[in-house]
């Protein structure tokens, strides 16, 4: 009788450890990265943009910007708001100058931002980082529309910071393919944005 006694215990000594482990885990969340943050759209509910304009543009480029993190995490997504199609999205190593990852993005509604999952990309903070879209979408040959926006205000041209994401100049280079971005084609700018390229940053916690 004592014999199963201590085995009762046992039993439940180890089942009061294993409720103790799940509910740390629930606590943290699993997770050593915080919330998702839509990079581009974060930085247009700003307010400080024109209206969007949609227009035809026939000069095959990749469009993005420079961009750094105050805080270290990871880039889940890269997406885009471009004409509906399928359009290679990049993220580039901007010192380095050359491509981190680069994914096919369909959109499906030319008004709204549609996002491809990636393997996971560690960012470090401070690190000056491109991303880009280019406008010939996957299997065609000729340049679709893209959105195009000027900063109303000079107080607040680039740089600029939103959360943990410094949002540094407009970039853009003539390219006959996805893989071509330095040097830019022209003057790095600071008052006005193209092309609309995204993505998903998690920052470390």
């Amino acid at each position: 009788m004592k014999r199963t006694g201590y085995a009762v215990v046992l039993v439940v000594g180890v089942a009061l450890l294993g409720m103790i482990s799940c509910s740390d885990d629930d606590n943290d969340g699993g997770s050593e990265y915080g919330s998702a943050v839509s990079a581009t759209e974060s930085i247009f509910d700003l307010n400080i943009f024109d209206v969007p304009v949609y227009s035809p543009n026939n000069t095959k480029r990749n469009r993005g910007y420079e961009f750094k993190v105050t805080t270290e995490g990871r880039i889940t997504h890269l997406g885009a708001r471009i004409s509906k199609g399928t359009y290679a999205v990049t993220l580039w190593d901007s010192a380095m100058q050359v491509i981190i990852s680069s994914v096919n993005v369909t959109n499906t509604d030319s008004t709204k931002y549609a996002y491809a999952d990636i393997d996971d990309i560690s960012i470090e903070s401070e690190k000056a980082y491109v991303v880009t879209v280019y406008n010939v979408p996957a299997g065609g040959s000729n340049a679709g529309n893209i959105w195009f926006s000027e900063i109303t205000s000079a107080v607040n041209y680039f740089p600029k910071t939103v959360g943990q994401i410094t949002f540094m100049a407009y970039v853009e280079r003539n390219a006959g393919n996805a893989s071509e971005l330095f040097p830019y084609s022209f003057p790095r700018a600071f008052d006005y944005f193209l092309g609309f390229p995204s993505f998903k940053f998690e920052p470390k916690k």
